[in-house]
This record gives structure tokens, C-alpha cells and sequence, in this order.
């Protein structure tokens, strides 16, 4: 996983998700640490404060970005 450095208000970087099976597969994989603002443009809901609020963000963010999110990762395996 490398980090890279940003000017805006994020945190962003890349790597790989490795699945070990018969087959192992790796995800290569872009990741963005987004602050409140970036959340709410982005989904319309203020990200979690307290850990009583996280179910009903991440079901938040699985009916927005789910679909995408999961056929993007099946797209990008690579067999290792």
C-alpha cells in the first residue's frame, strides 16, 4: 500500500487486495481518505461521528456505491 501526498483536504493512495484460494487473485486498488465535506457531496450524508451511526452510513454507501465498487474489483483481478 503506498500513500501519496495531496494538496486537498484527502488522503490518497494505491495497492492490492490479495484473495488466497485455489486460484489466488490480487485487486489492485485506489483508495481516497475523504474529510466530512467530500462525504456528504459524495453520498449526501454526513460520515459516522459515533459508532452507533456506522451501520446506517456504510448501508448508505453499499446502495450508492456497491454495485460499482464490486464490479470494478471483479474487473480489475489478476491471477497470481
Amino acid at each position: 500500500m503506498t500513500v501519496g501526498n495531496s494538496d486537498q483536504d484527502y488522503i490518497e493512495g494505491d495497492g492490492h487486495v490479495m484473495v488466497f484460494g485455489a486460484k489466488p487473485k490480487a485487486f489492485p486498488i485506489l483508495f481516497k481518505h475523504l474529510y466530512g465535506r467530500h462525504v456528504r457531496e459524495a453520498l449526501g450524508i454526513a460520515p459516522p461521528t459515533q459508532a452507533g451511526e456506522e451501520a446506517r452510513f456504510i448501508r448508505k454507501f453499499h446502495a450508492k456505491l456497491g454495485r460499482a465498487v464490486k464490479e470494478a474489483f471483479e474487473g480489475a483481478a489478476e491471477e497470481v
